[in-house]
């Protein structure tokens, strides 16, 4: 997918394991949502350039309220989201893909799958430079 494309894909993880309590299938549903959200925000920016279109996934360790979660970074440098619909992305049916491309499902499925998880999932923007989605999932406690 990303390849045909000429994305290039930048990934930074922790050197050990870090584990979540999780339904893998609806995690990896989340992920493969936000990436193709990516790829589709680059494409739209830089049409068939190669050497610009970029993808950075991180995954870090934090505390919130002194409980460890898992950050999970997804940013790419594509088309970003216009601020007077930043908060609307994540309702319901909303879009901003042309008639084709879109189901206003993916966001709004991805937002309500990590809030499940007991996480949260936040996004960055500016309009023409970037976004930034970070979801943040409870760690499992370490033995």
């Amino acid at each position: 997918m990303l390849t045909k494309d000429n994305i290039a894909i930048e990934v930074s993880v922790p050197d050990a394991p870090v584990l979540i309590l999780a339904q893998a299938q609806e995690i990896e549903q989340v992920l493969v949502n936000l990436i193709s959200n990516a790829r589709y925000a680059l494409n739209k920016k830089y049409g068939s350039e190669i050497s610009k279109k970029q993808i950075s996934i991180s995954v870090v360790e934090t505390l919130s309220n002194d409980e460890p979660f898992i950050e999970i970074c997804i940013f790419d440098n594509g088309t970003g989201i216009p601020p007077n619909i930043l908060d609307k992305v994540t309702n319901p049916f909303f879009t901003s893909k042309p008639e084709k491309k879109r189901t206003g499902l993916g966001l709004s499925i991805s937002h309500g799958i990590i809030e499940d998880h007991g996480g949260g999932l936040r996004i960055e923007s500016r309009e023409e430079e970037y976004t930034k989605i970070v979801i943040s999932l409870p760690a499992h406690p370490k033995k």
